[in-house]
């Protein structure tokens, strides 16, 4: 049967969404409200995909090293490698997703 996790619906990419590391480019930046507190949040739309990706700070940096800059404005076209990983969060290690550069 798989991954119960993807039997319910999500705007967002997460972790179980992910076979292995893929290649994706922005198509659109946008700054919204995310999850039940609704705090404001960047969210890449992905080119070619159904689910957009929150990102949080330790993303939005390495997207800046990959990218050449922090204005965001100039992140649509960029390509990224996302992947998954474990990361410490919410006081225990827990599976999240992470970037780099394309190889």
């Amino acid at each position: 049967m798989g991954d119960w996790r993807k039997r319910y619906s999500s705007d967002y990419l997460a972790n179980w969404h992910l076979d292995g590391p893929v290649v994706v480019e922005i198509e659109k930046v946008s700054f919204e409200p995310v999850g039940h507190e609704k705090d404001e949040s960047h969210v890449m739309t992905l080119k070619g995909r159904k689910l957009r990706m929150v990102f949080n700070k330790t993303n939005l940096k390495t997207l800046a090293e990959i990218s050449g800059t922090h204005d965001e404005d100039k992140w649509v076209g960029v390509k990224f490698e996302v992947f998954k990983t474990q990361c410490k969060g919410f006081g225990e290690i827990v599976d999240c997703l992470r970037i780099r550069a394309p190889k």
